[in-house]
């Protein structure tokens, strides 16, 4: 019997039930973020991963008929690299990488049990946001006080281990800029324009507490596409959200940055050719355009190939550029299929109506893409967290929902 002597009907037990395993799946997933984010070389987010595709087959023997498939994208990018890993096997790969990468896109699975248990993950990745910000004021002050702190300096070789930090100095803008930053600080883009839409839409304790914090982080990175996508995103979030008198006024705030961009910029070594950064990148596009041939631009020469590039001056599998070695590993065609995968997750081209979620997501998804163009930051765990988000915010837009999960 319930309070008040109501009997406990079985629908509500169910709902019940329903909602707590729910409530657990989100908690995996939000587990599973913080490990990728902040230790992605352990082996706690390969367990975490492990549970929740438990959980996704689970949701298929318990509820067959609410467990549709509402896209087929992770199928399609799987099977890609599955082609690029037989053709692998011809040699002239680096097969452990190339296993590596194989193994990665079995993340995009994620978007079935998300959707099926109805996980937030806007929330969860703004918690893995601020633990990445975290993180980096860590590291930076372990990088800062370990001559004076012995402990500090452990602080600092622990997350250069299982975290992928890094810290030192760059000179693009002609003189050395500090940089300390976790190996998943790109993905802050998301987390920071998330909390500047909570701005936007009324929650400005909440959303400027997130977005200095995120943002400070980003700025701690020093990765310049990563700072520029971040400010040019919060002015497109701000002028999209903003009244007609509100719009004037966002846009005339972003006119008088592009202003000070074109000012300041011509004397930094930004866009420079010289510039270290920039030139190991030019050095691999020549090596490229030197190798491609009609059967390599066609049918690839295998996932994690080889080839010589004159940035670094050695043969390398991966480079910066991640959509070269995605032509480099499949070919043209199978690159192209790809991005349309990644990009379009729904089934039916009457379900992509132009409609303010996902007209945003699809903003901000691709921005993230742009950063992939010079940096790899797609085809990792973190980055294809970033892109099961996406799929995620596609298919639960409220004008889709119903159809898409009732496969009608």
């Amino acid at each position: 019997m319930a309070q008040g002597g109501e009997p406990l009907t079985a629908a509500s037990s169910t709902e019940g039930s329903r909602g707590r395993l729910s409530r657990l799946v989100a908690g995996l997933v939000t587990l599973f973020l913080l490990a990728t984010v902040l230790a992605p070389a352990s082996v706690l987010n390969k367990l975490v991963f492990g549970l929740l595709l438990v959980f996704g087959v689970l949701h298929i023997g318990m509820r067959p008929t609410q467990s549709v498939v509402p896209t087929l994208s992770p199928l399609i990018v799987a099977v890609v690299y599955l082609y690029g890993m037989f053709v692998s096997v011809g040699g002239g790969s680096d097969m452990a990488l190339a296993r590596q990468l194989l193994l990665s896109t079995m993340m995009l699975f994620l978007i079935y049990p998300v959707v099926w248990y109805r996980v937030d993950l806007d929330h969860s990745m703004k918690v893995a946001g601020v633990a990445v910000a975290c993180g980096t004021a860590v590291y930076t002050f372990g990088s800062l006080a370990s001559v004076l702190l012995p402990g500090a300096g452990a602080i600092v070789e622990l997350m250069d281990r299982y975290s992928m930090a890094a810290g030192g100095f760059r000179t693009f803008l002609g003189s050395p800029v500090p940089v300390y930053r976790l190996g998943a600080a790109p993905l802050l883009l998301i987390p920071f324009l998330l909390f500047v839409m909570d701005i936007r839409e009324g929650a400005a304790v909440r959303g400027i507490a997130g977005a200095l914090v995120v943002g400070a982080a980003i700025m701690a990175s020093s990765t310049r596409a990563l700072v520029l996508l971040a400010a040019v995103g919060a002015m497109i979030v701000m002028i999209e959200g903003a009244s007609r008198s509100g719009r004037v006024g966002w846009s005339t705030l972003a006119w008088l940055g592009v202003c000070a961009a074109v000012a300041v910029l011509p004397s930094t070594e930004v866009f420079s050719p010289s510039e270290f950064s920039n030139a190991i990148k030019l050095g691999h596009l020549r090596s490229f355009a030197d190798n491609l041939d009609l059967h390599g631009a066609l049918f690839g020469d295998g996932l994690a190939n080889i080839y010589f590039s004159s940035g670094v001056g050695r043969s390398v599998a991966q480079t910066e550029i991640t959509w070269m070695d995605q032509v480099r590993y499949f070919g043209f065609p199978a690159t192209v299929l790809i991005a349309v995968a990644l990009v379009f997750p729904l089934r039916r081209p009457e379900w992509y109506r132009v409609d303010r979620s996902r007209q945003i997501a699809l903003a901000v998804f691709g921005m993230y893409v742009l950063l992939s163009f010079t940096n790899p930051v797609l085809f990792n765990s973190y980055g294809l967290s970033v892109v099961v988000w996406y799929w995620w915010r596609m298919l639960r837009s409220d004008a889709l929902s119903g159809r898409v999960l009732g496969g009608t």
